[in-house]
Formats: structure tokens, sequence, C-alpha cells
């Protein structure tokens, strides 16, 4: 008798918690903090005879359900918070944990060891068309430069096991120094300049939590393309004068965005990173079109690259066009005619990881080419 009763109360239950889920799926009666991440989301299920009978609707309804059943956020938060404190592990399958608190992505480490390695001849090609947009600004009085922005792997490949950067000879950042030297590219290199600077830098560079560099680094590095460009082209950009730096931990995305995405229950213990008091010299502000990857996210959405450029054009990838501070820009970056940007600003400068050399630089210099170079007279 007792065993029957304690069926039936498991099974109510049961029955109880699924209903829950069920409610909670509909009407939503309790507030539960969503997950973080760039994810792609199902779409929600449209019902029609075509797509009944043809079952994509039995498949778009099951996907949708599995993504979207009553309290799902807060059982993957407990999911991963388990295998990240009782294994010491990632729930994140492209996330990689050394020490405990040490973040990296697997295909950044992929690729540091060249799994996207490409050609010579190709990287060649595309290290000339980058020399013609060097010239054809340059000949208008306009500045150019290329840096390449640090990567994580290369800054703690000692710690993680990995090859000096500058020992692994089929990489991609091994063929395009070799390249951009060849064709007088003017270039800023700082994943070497974080590299050699790692031992006598009194802060740190990288955040263990975040895969982009320290806002200290941004900042120092920001500063280091004024400098090059005051130094080369004359221009007379304001400069960063530190003051003092002070320790802490302001909670800044880029600093803790692998951490985001693992989708823990606690908050990790902020580690203490470092971060410029300063004040800008006198200088003027020039108009700049920048073509990156996601390390210029941070100096222009804090607003800090604005202190040395008047006008932004950030153009992410080539595939989503900014202007710093109008929202109404169209995000279409081949809705703008290229020529005409090219004549306004006073400088360009083009930026990737190393992560993204095998991609880099996204059509833009191509585009250059078919809309300006050959342009009919």
């Amino acid at each position: 008798m007792f065993q029957k009763k304690l069926i039936l109360l498991f099974k109510s239950l049961l029955l109880i918690a699924l209903s829950l889920l069920g409610i909670q799926q509909v009407f939503k009666f309790s507030e539960v903090k969503e997950l973080t991440g760039v994810y792609e989301k199902s779409a929600t299920p449209h019902l029609s005879m075509d797509a009944w009978f043809s079952g994509s609707f039995q498949n778009q309804f099951e996907a949708y359900s599995n993504e979207n059943f009553g309290f799902r956020p807060s059982f993957v938060r407990f999911r991963n918070q388990t295998i990240f404190s009782l294994f010491k592990q990632s729930p994140h399958s492209n996330v990689l944990v050394y020490n405990e608190d040490n973040f990296f992505f697997k295909d950044n480490i992929s690729e540091y060891l060249g799994s996207e390695s490409k050609p010579s001849e190709e990287i060649e090609v595309r290290c000339q068309r980058i020399k013609k947009l060097e010239n054809y600004l340059r000949e208008r009085g306009k500045g150019f430069v290329m840096a390449i922005a640090p990567d994580k792997a290369s800054y703690f490949s000692n710690e993680i096991g990995l090859k000096p950067y500058d020992e692994i000879d089929s990489s991609n950042y091994t063929k395009w120094i070799i390249s951009l030297e060849k064709n007088n590219i003017s270039y800023i290199d700082f994943r070497k300049q974080f590299c050699e600077a790692k031992d006598s830098s009194l802060y740190p560079l990288f955040p263990n939590y975040g895969v982009h560099w320290s806002v200290y680094g941004m900042r120092k590095s920001m500063d280091s393309i004024a400098g090059y460009m005051n130094a080369i082209y004359g221009f007379e950009l304001p400069r960063m004068e530190v003051k003092e730096v002070d320790f802490g931990n302001y909670n800044i995305h880029s600093e803790n965005d692998i951490e985001a995405l693992l989708n823990l229950i606690y908050p990790l213990e902020k580690e203490t990173l470092a971060y410029q008091s300063f004040a800008m010299s006198g200088g003027k502000r020039k108009k700049i079109l920048v073509v990156s990857d996601s390390f210029f996210n941070e100096p222009y959405h804090s607003g800090f690259s604005n202190r040395y450029f008047e006008t932004q054009y950030f153009f992410r990838y080539h595939a989503k066009a900014l202007k710093f501070n109008d929202f109404n820009f169209n995000q279409d970056p081949k809705s703008h005619d290229l020529e005409s940007l090219l004549n306004e600003v006073d400088m360009v400068l083009i930026m990737p990881t190393v992560n993204n050399l095998s991609s880099f630089p996204w059509a833009f210099t191509a585009r250059f080419r078919n809309e300006i170079l050959n342009k009919a007279p």
C-alpha cells in the first residue's frame, strides 16, 4: 500500500513539474535569466498544409520546443555549473580551460597551429592588392596602416604548451609578414610587440576570462597607432598622457567575453586588471575608416578611439558598417560608395587578428579594385 502511494506521489510530482514547464513556456510567469553568447535561434514554426505533410513543421516544432521549454536557461546553467565546478572542464564545445581560470577558444589554437593555412601565393596576391590601396591613399595625401592585432594563443603559448609563434613556419602569420615586408606595406605588428613585452609589462595585456586584449593593452595599442600616423604622415593626432594606473576590475564585457559564453550560475571571481587614468594631449583629430574584426569593438564602442578620430567609420569584417554616434547609418557596407568614403576620410586602418588572416581582408580590397581601380575613365 505504501509503495503504491509513493508511486502515485511521484507521478503527481512529475505531472506538476511538467505542467509548470509548459505553463512557463507559454506564460513566462517567472523571470528567468536568459543565456548569453551568440547562437542562432530556431524560428517559430508556422503551421500550413504543405509544412504538415512534408514533415517540416514537425521538425521545426521539435527544434523550437527543445530550445524554448520552460526554465530551459536555468537547466542549462545548472548543467554548465556542474561540469565546470566538479570536473574543472569547459561546458562549451569551443572553449578550453587551462589552470582552471584561463580560457581559450579551440579554433583559435587550431588556427595558431596552422589549420587554416593559405598558400603563400594567395597571400602574396592579397598583399599586392593592399599595396595598391596604400599607394592610392598616399597619392591623395591620406594615411594608411595595417595593424596585426595580438592573439591570446601566442601570448600564452608557453603556458599552454604550444610552440612559440615564430617557430611555426606553416602559419598564415609567417607568410603574411614575409609578404608585407616584400611589398613594403606600412604595418604594425602588435602580436610581436605583445609577446616581447609580456615578461617586462607591469600590467596584464590579456585577461584570463576573455579572448580580446585587456583595456590596458588596447589603449596602449590605439595610442601607438596614433603615434605611428603622426610620425609617418605628419598628422597631429592627440596622444594619451597616462597620469597613473589603477588596479581593479570594471567588469568590461570584452575582458570577460569567454566567461559569458559558459553561462554559469555563479560568476567567477574577478581578476585584477589595470586601467590607465589619462588625459589627451593637444592635437587635431582626423577622419578614419577602420576595416577590422572584433578587436576594434572595445575601442570603438567604449568611445576611446573617438578621442583620436572625430569621424569614425567601422566596417566590421566588411560585413557590417557603423558610423560613430550615427544610429541611422546604413549598416550594409556595399550601400556606401567606396570612392566617396575614401575621399572623405583622412586615413584608413585595416586590422585583423592572426586568427582571421585566413579570410582577411574580407573582400575589402577586391571591392576597391572592382569599384575604383577598374572603374572606367
